[in-house]
């Protein structure tokens, strides 16, 4: 059990000073003193309440009280009687933490042999200091290194830390929120923090200096991991050097893994989502689960991203429109995308990279499928290697089906058109519903195509005449044709070929 009471402070009127002399005097080994002689000696005195990580050997991992900032509240029998009640419960425990000031705190740490109020080796500032006349409760375990418990009282919130806290040169200095057990290791780990801080965070050299947002359980470890954070921290997050540095938005459970990976990130991120050095770096967008997973795979992007999309080097990297789930997923595949994407679409290498226009479900899925394509292509279209590469013109639903199909095509493309390898391939015609299915059919076409026409292999195959419905059926049918087609016309292998 945690053996916790309130205590109290003299209200500062003045902010913490800077004039702190550069060594303490030994202090010597003092009569460590009843807590609850602490607590009369104080109480009649206008006071905030302030705690700093408290510990006991029984429970070392266990988490201090937290005592309410207030003007003007008093301490109650209730709690002098219930701090001296827990603090005889072991012979081994320490019967209290260590109140009063900084000087009084630090004899009192060094009468217990407790570990606290210690400064580093060769160190320049005590590692205890609050303003004059204020009464601070210390705990065993705690607020060892340069600085390290350098406070500023007079932000009236809720402080406090547990044990094994505050270990390291200004690893808690201005501090002013709850941080529990072993979190804020490092130089300047939580200097002016104002965000919560939970068990095992804030890890390395300024890791969450200046943060303001709430940090959670095993987050923020590395330099400047969370420096400057505002944004909500979940657990496991954040981890890598400036890996949120920056940050804005809500950062969701192990997520932002890698250096850089949420720096500067302004959007909401989901769990275990933007994984990679520069994942989500200078990010604007909101980024739902699983997602953005390599490097800087949503770096600098400004749209929404689904749940489990932009997966791959690069992947979402510069996207400025929205992406559906499960969409984007391969090396650079979106990149410098400028329009929304939808669900399942462009799986593979350079899939819709630099595209400019809107593209359906389950779309461009091949090897740059759709690359620098400027035409809206519908759901289940342009699916091959190269399919749709620099496409400028619409593509109905379920075109466009193989290998450099739709490559370079000029004019719109009905729906279930162009099925085969290179079908349509520098197409320059409009092409109705159901036309230009089989290999080669309607590449190099220059004619406008009917509805259900030049079907088979080749069928109108460097066309250049205008072809009616249901025309050009055959091997080869209409092949360098330059002659219009009537509607049933040329129905056979290679007929009205050149």
């Amino acid at each position: 059990r945690v053996h916790c009471w309130e205590t109290t402070i003299r209200r500062p009127r003045h902010s913490i000073s800077t004039n702190i002399k550069d060594k303490y005097a030994d202090l010597g080994r003092l009569q460590a003193q009843d807590a609850s002689n602490d607590e009369d000696e104080h109480a009649s005195h206008e006071h905030s309440t302030l705690s700093v990580g408290m510990e006991t050997d029984e429970t070392r991992d266990a988490n201090c009280r937290q005592l309410k900032a207030s003007k003007s509240a008093k301490p109650t029998k209730s709690s002098k009687s219930s701090k001296s009640s827990k603090s005889a419960k072991s012979s081994k425990a320490f019967k209290s933490c260590f109140t009063g000031t900084a000087e009084a705190v630090t004899a009192k740490c060094a009468a217990k042999d407790a570990s606290c109020c210690e400064a580093s080796v060769n160190a320049r500032y005590p590692a205890c200091s609050w303003s004059s006349g204020s009464s601070v409760t210390v705990c065993p375990d705690s607020c060892n290194g340069e600085q390290a418990c350098f406070f500023n009282p007079n932000i009236t919130t809720t402080i406090q830390i547990a044990s094994y806290s505050c270990n390291s040169d200004r690893a808690c200095q201005y501090t002013a929120v709850s941080v529990p057990s072993r979190a804020c290791n490092g130089e300047a780990a939580c200097k002016e923090n104002s965000g919560t801080v939970a068990d095992d965070a804030c890890n390395g050299a300024e890791a969450c200096m200046s943060n303001k947002g709430a940090i959670g359980k095993g987050s923020c470890f590395g330099d400047k991991a969370c420096y400057q954070n505002s944004g909500t921290v979940a657990d496991d997050a954040c981890n890598g050097a400036e890996a949120c540095m920056s940050n804005k938005g809500a950062i969701g459970k192990g997520s932002c893994f890698g250096d850089k990976a949420c720096f500067s990130n302004n959007g909401d991120i989901g769990s275990g989502s933007c994984i990679d050095m520069g994942a989500c770096g200078s990010n604007s967008g909101n980024v739902n689960d699983g997602s953005c997973i390599g490097e800087e795979a949503c770096g600098i992007k400004s749209g929404d991203v689904d749940e489990g999309s932009c997966l791959g080097i690069g992947a979402c990297l510069f996207t400025y429109g929205t992406v559906a789930s499960n969409a984007c997923i391969g090396e650079v595949s979106c990149f410098l995308n400028r329009y929304d994407i939808g669900q399942g679409s462009c799986h593979a290498e350079y899939s819709c990279e630099e595209n400019y226009d809107e593209i359906g479900n389950y779309s461009c899925i091949g090897i740059a499928a759709c690359r620098e394509n400027s035409g809206q292509v519908a759901s289940y279209a342009c699916n091959g290697t190269y399919a749709c590469v620099l496409n400028s013109n619409y593509i109905g639903q379920g075109s466009c089906q193989g290998k450099n199909a739709c490559g370079l095509n000029r004019r719109g493309v009905g729906a279930g058109s162009c099925q085969g390898q290179r079908a349509c391939r520098y197409n320059y015609g409009n092409i109705e519903a159901g036309s230009c299915q089989g290999q080669d059919a309607c590449h190099y076409n220059g004619g406008e195509i009917g509805m259900d026409s030049c079907k088979m292999y080749q069928a109108c195959y460097h066309n250049e005449g205008d072809v009616g419905d249901g025309a050009c059926l055959g091997i080869m049918a209409c092949y360098s044709n330059v002659d219009p087609v009537a509607d049933g016309g040329c129905i056979g292998n290679s007929s009205c070929s050149a």
